[in-house]
């Protein structure tokens, strides 16, 4: 049942054409096919609030633009089975990241057997695969109902624009999301209608988890080593120099696929620069620049951990996941990465910890960051309450403590059980980082391109091709010829 006919073929809804040349970030990746086959499955911690009120988004407010006009049913309330059940027999068809697989084999049997006149059909792909190729499958004859999508101006942008999603004002207001996530925390989610403006209109998507990069460390090799946390910069500094001079690899680190690099540049950009400066950078905010001399010092620094071989050997090209595999395996002191990659840390069985990147001279705990990928409702879907009651559980207080059993940090929820060591540090760390209003987002969000051409210029960097003043100056031009198109 797979409706991946046309992956790789170029759109030809000139409503879709001229964004879908811009959308693709990993074109530096030469060479590189779409190699996931499309598989389509039948269904078959510690009290905490976690919110993004204090980093809102610039115009995030529906004020500016207004809510778009619903395409179709609108959602006044909670939707109920019965009504559900009014639509007949009928199948979800649902497009997710492959990282969602074990939260999706939990949700699915329960939505089903509340709604036993839905069959969901799930399709995984890699993020990548989604970012290629998402906005094509949407656009084909037979898109699914529900799928996740990627903030920023690569993918959603180019779905709202080519009016491939709906917008979902009515669900917020239905499941009372400005009371319970924050308006600021929907702020990611909200374009304008023709999808050029990020941050302000009517919301599009959703998601009840935090992807937050922080700093994994190995408890046992920092006992070793005689090394405390770090509560500075320059203490974190001091700890990598102090692991390499007992032989230690100060940083597991794979770049292959370039996005570990951006991870990299964030959490030590954030001990130079406002994070609200980086946000508006990444919304597009008018007379926002990434040349500057906090940015420049920034890649002297990576670059000088590079030369100083605080990132070991081949990391531009080793696979992210071999990376984290080998620090779960007991490789390297520590691990810049993603609170997503908890679990394969965990299945590693030693003794690990995370906490976020301490302050250097802004004061702030910054780190790229978010909410995790949006689920969004096709605007082709014809069983909008069937997904949007999909929309509703997963979003649930109830399903948090689902959420975080199955290892993810849920957005906000009353009643959290984050007893686990490694689960409670990550829950922690990001409750700092969110508190301090320190996630900027993510860099390849700014353009459609940026993936590819801050991740291969961070390479360069790294590998001493490029200078930091040399590595920064290209990476404003392809934000601001991106600015110019739209």
């Amino acid at each position: 049942m797979s409706r991946c006919q046309d992956i790789e073929k170029g759109f030809t809804d000139p409503a879709v054409g001229r964004r879908a040349r811009a959308f693709r970030p990993h074109d530096a990746l030469e060479g590189e096919t779409v190699n996931a086959p499309a598989r389509w499955l039948a269904g078959g911690g510690a009290a905490l609030v976690l919110t993004i009120a204090a980093c809102g988004t610039p115009g995030s407010s529906s004020e500016d633009d207004g809510p778009a006009r619903v395409e179709g049913e609108e959602i006044t309330a909670p939707v109920t089975a019965d009504e559900v059940a009014e639509l007949g027999d009928v199948t979800l068809r649902v497009l997710a990241d492959a990282g969602e697989e074990s939260t999706l084999t939990e949700l699915i049997p329960e939505y089903e057997e509340l709604y036993p006149n839905v069959t969901v059909e799930v399709e995984y792909r890699s993020y990548d695969d989604i970012v290629r190729t998402e906005a094509n499958t949407l656009s084909g004859g037979d898109p699914p109902d529900l799928a996740q999508g990627a903030q920023g101006y690569a993918l959603d942008g180019a779905l709202v624009e080519a009016g491939l999603i709906r917008p979902l004002d009515d669900l917020a207001e239905a499941y009372e999301w400005f009371d319970r996530y924050g308006e600021s925390t929907l702020g990611e989610f909200r374009w304008s209608d023709d999808g050029t403006r990020f941050g302000t209109g009517s919301i599009y998507g959703i998601s009840p988890v935090v992807s937050m990069v922080g700093v994994y460390y190995n408890k046992a090799k920092l006992d070793a080593l005689g090394l405390e946390l770090p509560h500075t910069f320059a203490d974190f500094e001091a700890a990598l120099a102090t692991a390499q001079a007992a032989g230690e690899q100060p940083i597991m680190f794979g770049n292959a696929l370039k996005s570990t690099g951006l991870h990299i540049f964030g959490v030590v950009q954030g001990q130079n620069v406002d994070p609200a400066v980086t946000r508006d950078w990444i919304s597009g905010t008018d007379g926002a620049t990434f040349d500057t001399p906090e940015n420049v010092a920034t890649a002297t620094t990576i670059q000088e951990w590079a030369q100083q071989g605080y990132f070991g050997e081949g990391y531009n090209g080793l696979a992210e996941d071999d990376a984290v595999a080998r620090f779960a395996a007991g490789e390297g002191v520590f691990l810049i990465g993603g609170t997503w990659q908890m679990a394969a840390i965990q299945a590693g069985g030693g003794d690990f910890g995370f906490f976020p990147m301490p302050p250097g001279e802004s004061g702030l705990h910054v780190a790229s960051g978010s909410l995790g990928m949006g689920w969004h409702v096709s605007t082709e879907s014809e069983v909008v309450p069937a997904a949007a009651a999909f929309i509703g559980l997963i979003t649930s207080d109830e399903w948090a403590q689902k959420l975080a059993d199955l290892g993810r940090v849920p957005v906000l929820a009353q009643q959290i059980d984050a007893s686990e060591p490694l689960f409670a540090d990550a829950v922690a760390g990001s409750g700092t980082i969110l508190a301090d209003g320190g996630n900027t987002y993510s860099f390849d969000w700014a353009t459609g391109t940026m993936m590819a051409s801050m991740g291969g210029a961070l390479q360069e960097l790294m590998d001493g091709r490029l200078t930091p003043q040399e590595f920064v100056t290209p990476i404003q031009d392809d934000w601001a010829a991106f600015q110019a198109e739209r």
